[in-house]
């Protein structure tokens, strides 16, 4: 059956369409042409082969699709008579090309979430919005968040109470949410004044899967935030900057199977991959985490006691101390000493000695812990050694207590280490009558850091320059005069000058330890050193965590 807007057939008697236009929604249908698929008027399904829609002012290609029981209600246009047509206002046009999920405190709707079209241009959320399952939450959560310049945080998640693979309720904060709570588990004065992005923001959203709903819904949302939010800026959010499962993969196979440096890494995923932003932190962090899952001999740890045990029955004077915790005696700590350190360099050389660790880059992840000294030829000389598991302040006190039980209570004369605050502490507390002076790169890279946070364009210079004209002040009173000025000048780093440079200036200002003989000594350089010629001789596969085999 055909019809026509101009004239009508006399067999065509249950169908009059005059000329009309009627608009749904935001389609307007101007001209369309009926070819009806049975004689009888009780049929009940048609076909549109041809269709044209005018959607603002856009036609869009013809489309061929079957609406069974289907009304249209016109509003008020007649001499349309259907047999038992409905159409549902509310149910999304197949035409769409846009996805609006609104969430807004002031209003309750029943809206449905539709995620078909995942081109969508905007996010508005309502509260009372319906959603699926949790993973669409989370792409939406996360768009919208996206999009207003802040990042969504998982804050808290509800189990069902009898089965724990459901979850009823989850929250979502903003990032900036809460307060931050340093442990400060040694002298606060000692701590350096670290910055923090929170700002206790009160956004939130809460979603909620009733027992007896067949949808999540959005219960609560608090759309106030109290600082700015920045869509541009946001893309360098922590959150944001997370490697693809596609990088993860290369850098776990250029780790594992590969293994090549992070320097290598990074300039090959530089020009394999960029499209994306790979920042140095990251690669570091994603490499020690495939080296840490790195399978190794549960016995290794036993081997090599075993050695150092046959080492000490050959050699009575040779020191093997170790340390264990827990029901399953896993080693945390094993110290060191040859027979020739015990009785003939640290008793030799023990006026400078210098301590510092290695990162932990070993398979096991436990940092070497290294006492050098300096001889009559200015050569560098290790003392001591010992692998800790953790560095904390009990951690410092077992490895200096080792040094005092082998080497019968000689402490050091002049000690050098970095600014660690447990190591500053574990000093005080076993090498009392030890001269404990820092290292001044360490503390110059710590300056550089805090400029940077607190000071910006030439004033980072500025700060920096002023710290080494302060340093190499010849008197104290020179030194006072100077301290004052950057008071003054530099305000915004008064916390860190009062609490952190100033408290331990006896460790490391000029007119200090120009008193005190050092052999030139300033730095921890001379460990640098040893770690370097350790990287180049040790075996290579056991130092960088790989299964198998050895290089020397």
């Amino acid at each position: 059956m055909e019809f026509e807007y101009q004239g009508q057939s006399p067999s065509q008697t249950n169908f009059v369409i005059p000329f009309m236009e009627f608009e749904y929604q935001p389609f307007v249908i101007s001209f369309m042409e009926f070819d009806y698929q049975g004689q009888s008027t009780s049929q009940t399904t048609f076909v549109t082969p041809l269709m044209e829609f005018d959607h603002q002012g856009q036609s869009t290609s013809q489309t061929n699709f079957v609406m069974p029981l289907m009304e249209f209600d016109h509003q008020g246009q007649s001499d349309f008579i259907t047999p038992l047509i409905e159409f549902d206002h509310q149910s999304q046009s197949p035409f769409q090309t846009t996805n609006i999920v609104v969430i807004d405190d002031n209003e309750n709707t029943n809206g449905r979430y539709n995620d078909e079209n995942t081109n969508a241009n905007k996010v508005i959320l309502k509260v009372g919005n319906t959603f699926k399952n949790w993973n669409e939450v989370d792409v939406i959560i996360n768009q919208y968040a996206k999009q207003n310049g802040f990042v969504a945080i998982k804050f808290r998640k509800d189990f069902d109470e009898v089965d724990k693979m459901i979850v009823r309720r989850r929250v979502y904060t903003c990032w900036k949410s809460g307060i931050s709570k340093p442990k400060k588990v040694e002298d606060i004065t000692l701590h350096r004044d670290a910055t923090t992005t929170k700002t206790n923001c009160s956004w939130q959203a809460s979603f909620n899967f009733g027992k007896r709903a067949t949808a999540i819904h959005l219960t609560k949302f608090n759309n106030i935030h109290n600082h700015q939010c920045d869509p541009v800026t946001i893309e360098l959010a922590p959150m944001n900057q997370r490697f693809p499962q596609v990088v993860l993969d290369k850098i776990e196979h250029y780790t594992i199977n590969g293994h090549l440096s992070a320097g290598q890494q990074y300039d090959l995923l530089l020009k394999e991959f960029s499209q994306h932003h790979i920042k140095k932190k990251n690669l570091y962090n994603a490499i020690q985490k495939f080296r840490g899952v790195r399978i190794h001999d549960e016995s290794d740890a036993a081997t090599m006691f075993s050695y150092l045990i046959e080492q000490r029955s050959k050699d009575p004077d040779f020191i093997v101390i170790a340390r264990l915790e827990g029901p399953s005696n896993e080693l945390t700590g094993l110290f060191w000493m040859t027979s020739q350190q015990r009785n003939e360099l640290w008793p030799k050389y023990h006026d400078i000695v210098i301590q510092d660790n290695t990162a932990k880059t070993n398979r096991y992840e436990m940092a070497l812990s290294l006492f050098v000294g300096v001889d009559n030829n200015f050569k560098t000389r290790i003392l001591a050694q010992a692998l800790t598991k953790y560095e904390t302040l009990a951690d410092y006190n077992w490895i200096l207590q080792c040094t005092l039980e082998a080497t019968s209570n000689l402490s050091p004369v002049v000690l050098f280490t970095d600014g660690d605050p447990a190591m500053i502490a574990a000093v005080q507390n076993t090498y009392p009558q030890t001269r404990h002076l820092l290292c001044i790169y360490h503390i110059t890279e710590n300056v550089k850091k805090k400029a940077k946070s607190k000071l910006h364009g030439e004033m980072i210079n500025n700060f920096i320059g002023d710290f080494h004209h302060m340093r190499n002040s010849y008197t104290q009173c020179q030194f006072e005069l100077r301290y004052k000025e950057m008071l003054t000048k530099y305000e915004p780093c008064r916390t860190y000058l009062e609490k952190k440079l100033y408290s331990s200036r006896e460790s490391w200002a000029r007119y200090a330890i120009g008193k005190v003989f050092t052999a030139g000594v300033e730095s921890t350089q001379r460990v640098e050193s040893i770690n370097g010629v350790l990287k180049k001789h040790l075996d290579w596969y056991t130092f960088k965590g790989a299964s198998k085999g050895s290089r020397t």
